[in-house]
């Protein structure tokens, strides 16, 4: 199933950044899509949020391709 506004062979995540920070309300959210061309892209970018974890906080909201 390809979501809206996305073609075959694309691939995306949804990530809301901001979840979880004392200082930000709901407000202060960013809700961002990022659109990838190959599942490798994808992953690598996955793999630097999670590395993130601890000085940003985020959400992933969905993400398309192979699990």
């Amino acid at each position: 199933m390809v979501a809206d506004g996305f073609e075959e062979g694309e691939y995306f995540t949804t990530i809301t950044w901001g979840q979880g920070d004392k200082n930000y309300d709901e407000t202060h959210q960013v809700t961002k899509t990022y659109k990838f061309d190959t599942q490798d892209k994808l992953d690598a970018f996955l793999w630097g949020v999670n590395a993130g974890v601890g000085w940003s906080d985020y959400e992933v909201k969905e993400v398309s391709g192979e699990g």
